[in-house]
């Protein structure tokens, strides 16, 4: 028996930055709420937008072409596109594909943070 783990989707806004926060597995079959959250992230107010997928634990080529597609539509609306991603199955998916330099990308909510771009 195969299970699918559920993909969990959160957002808060913190500081003027809209967080989008993901827990669980992304691919074809659980993508739809993180694809509608990053579709509601280009309609909204706040200049930054942060995809944190620390809590990530499987992404496919699904994920990816999400974050491509949002990374244009938020740039093309006059966004800041951040991931956030520490060591694990998302980073070793960005490097293996060779597109993780194409992010803002960062290990940690507290790097971001400090980071010369977020002010």
């Amino acid at each position: 028996m195969v299970t699918s783990q559920v993909l969990h989707v959160d957002e808060r806004v913190e500081d003027g930055v809209l967080w989008i926060l993901a827990r669980g597995e992304v691919d074809l079959f659980t993508c739809p709420p993180l694809r509608e959250a990053l579709q509601r992230a280009a309609l909204s107010g706040e200049k930054d937008v942060a995809l944190d997928l620390c809590r990530v634990s499987f992404m496919d080529s699904t994920g990816i072409a999400l974050m491509i597609n949002a990374q244009r539509r938020l740039r093309r609306r006059g966004h800041r596109f951040h991931v956030v991603c520490g060591d694990g199955p998302v980073l070793r998916t960005l490097s293996i594909t060779g597109i993780a330099d194409n992010f803002s990308l960062f290990h940690s909510p507290q790097a971001l943070a400090r980071s010369a771009q977020w002010a």
